[in-house]
């Protein structure tokens, strides 16, 4: 309800998830988007697209565009439109994007000047910002595992054996020499 109109969502990740809970809020998000005339876009950091020789997709596109910025679209399905894109000439990563609209040059153009922060030169800079304040810290983690596994020891004692056959990494990466 507080999406203003005629604007554009850029969020990270693809906008067609597998999980059905995401699926039903990705809907939503879609048809109000499409409603308040609002262009969304996602952009995936990490992708297993290969290619058939066994290269990576962004890995082969690389190889073949190895300066300036560019954008190599895919084929439309599940109506989606894709394309891997390289948003800076500096940089080393190539993304996938997508959007339930065409991907033109002016949306790519306007991804690529969000792209410019050297912190991580070719990522749009709000996706920087907003992993930043996602961002769980190593500190609170410990916290919320001490806090959950003193509560779910005290319902079930045996629940340290159970854990004790997968924190030995743990343990061992902690010790300071």
């Amino acid at each position: 309800s507080k999406l203003p109109e005629h604007g554009i969502l850029i969020i990270e990740g693809d906008l067609s998830p597998s999980h059905p809970l995401i699926s039903k809020k990705m809907s939503h998000l879609l048809s109000t988007c499409q409603e308040k005339n609002v262009r969304i876009v996602g952009i995936s950091k990490t992708t297993t697209a290969g290619t058939d020789t066994g290269m990576s997709a962004t890995q082969a596109l690389h190889h073949v565009y190895p300066h300036g910025t560019w954008a190599y679209p895919l084929d439309s399905k599940d109506g989606m439109h894709r394309a891997f894109a390289k948003l800076h000439p500096s940089s080393r990563h190539a993304f996938l994007i997508s959007s339930p609209t065409p991907l033109n040059d002016p949306l790519l153009s306007y991804l690529a000047w969000a792209s410019t922060d050297p912190s991580f030169t070719g990522y749009p800079y709000g996706l920087i910002v907003a992993a930043q304040l996602a961002r769980v810290s190593t500190t609170e983690q410990e916290t919320w595992r001490l806090m959950l596994t003193t509560k779910a020891m005290a319902r079930d004692p045996t629940l340290l054996h159970a854990l004790s056959g997968s924190d030995a990494h743990d343990i061992l990466d902690k010790m300071q020499y």
